[in-house]
């Protein structure tokens, strides 16, 4: 199902809180392993771990998902501290993949948070938000919006996703458009929101 969300200047957000960003085409049956236009950003991480503490609450809902990413497309957002944020602990990636996809989910990704490689950004006048979601479930049997909406890489890799797991794939666009940045991976683990853009390009 496709989520439009039509954001004031101003959010106010509750709840939870690529490598290779790319600026899509068409929003179905997309391959994300061939960008048109890279949105990589390198900067500082910072303070890189970032998690739901004891006095914060998680929305682990698609309402959360939407919610968060809000902050992404709000005036002056600082988008490297909010991907930073972002940023897996130690014990997500097993939240996140199953047997050996957890260690080639670490070594793969590690590498480019701490050099503050992986950031989140809409352009310039990309106020609305489209969201798309699947189980770990409908990514193995194909299914639904996995099929439709998520890059065929997801239905390589099912294998090494941990049942039970939501995974949202997103585009931050311009108002009546369905092109712009698009990212994928986010899910909700350990009560906080981190992402796994692109898992296939480390599971493989």
């Amino acid at each position: 199902m496709k989520i439009l969300l039509l954001l004031p200047a101003a959010l106010l957000i509750v709840g939870c809180g690529e490598n290779n960003a790319v600026e899509d085409t068409e929003t179905g049956g997309v391959d994300a392993g061939q960008p048109e236009q890279a949105a990589l950003n390198s900067s500082s991480s910072g303070d890189s771990q970032a998690s739901g503490g004891p006095s914060e609450k998680v929305d682990p809902s698609e309402a959360g998902a939407k919610a968060l990413l809000g902050e992404f497309m709000a005036a002056g957002a600082d988008h490297a501290e909010l991907s930073a944020a972002l940023t897996p602990n130690p014990d997500d990636y097993s939240a996140a993949f199953i047997g050996d996809g957890a260690d080639k989910a670490a070594a793969g990704y590690q590498q480019a948070w701490e050099k503050g490689q992986i950031v989140l950004k809409a352009g310039a006048g990309q106020t609305e938000l489209l969201l798309w979601k699947a189980t770990t479930e409908e990514l193995t049997a194909w299914t639904g919006d996995a099929r439709d909406q998520f890059p065929g890489g997801y239905r390589e890799v099912a294998k090494h996703l941990k049942p039970g797991v939501t995974w949202y794939r997103f585009k931050f666009v311009e108002p009546d458009k369905t092109v712009g940045m698009a990212y994928d991976g986010l899910v909700c683990v350990n009560g906080r929101w981190t992402i796994f853009p692109k898992p296939w390009r480390v599971l493989r």
